[in-house]
């Protein structure tokens, strides 16, 4: 278990919101995991590498990933380019600050860094997971708020007449409306379930 006193070191919540938006730009260079002929042809795969794992992919499944994709075009990788770059890319997602962005993003985690590593990017990984559960709580919360409007709005109209047109048009939106509630409030409390267990596990 991590100690208090590196918990007390973590960043504020305005690095927080930095740090996450940091985190959407390095998805957007990284982008899909299968590269196009071009990314192929060009042959970068030391930026590839970096990419990789700059945001937490796992190397050795990433590189047959690429593999596969480049095969199509009778081009193949450069392992030791590769993994040079993911070295390199693991130093920039390992460290607290790393952590952080990937906890507070909902992302999880599978052990990509080197364990000389591993411990400072659990310091910001943890209160990120945190972070983004209690998100998920306040959603929960405001979503059963909503559900429990429409319900009793639900409940007044089903005293009216129910054989006008609109006033049945209006009760069938409403009961859409309900259930689409209920598949939200069920989704993020899966999200939530899922972060939990990933919080339970790298906290030992």
């Amino acid at each position: 278990m991590l100690s208090q006193a590196c918990f007390n070191q973590l960043p504020s919540q305005k690095s927080i919101t930095k740090a996450c938006l940091f985190l959407v730009a390095i998805f957007a260079i990284n982008g899909c995991a299968t590269l196009n002929e071009s990314d192929c042809r060009k042959g970068d795969w030391a930026s590839i590498g970096y990419n990789d794992a700059a945001v937490g992919l796992r190397g050795n499944e990433e590189l047959r990933k690429h593999n596969k994709a480049c095969a199509r075009y009778q081009i193949g990788s450069d392992k030791k380019t590769y993994f040079s770059g993911y070295a390199r890319g693991l130093q920039q997602f390992c460290t607290q600050e790393g952590g952080l962005r990937h906890g507070s993003s909902s992302s999880e985690y599978y052990g990509t860094c080197p364990k000389n590593l591993e411990h400072r990017f659990l310091v910001g990984y943890l209160p990120g997971l945190d972070l983004a559960m209690n998100n998920l709580h306040d959603d929960i919360e405001d979503l059963r708020h909503e559900r429990r409007k429409k319900n009793r709005k639900l409940a007044s109209l089903q005293q009216g007449n129910s054989n006008d047109k609109k006033h049945r048009r209006t009760m069938k939106k409403l009961r859409q409306s309900i259930e689409s509630l209920k598949s939200d409030i069920s989704s993020k409390r899966s999200e939530h379930n899922e972060l939990r267990a990933w919080y339970s596990i790298w906290a030992r």
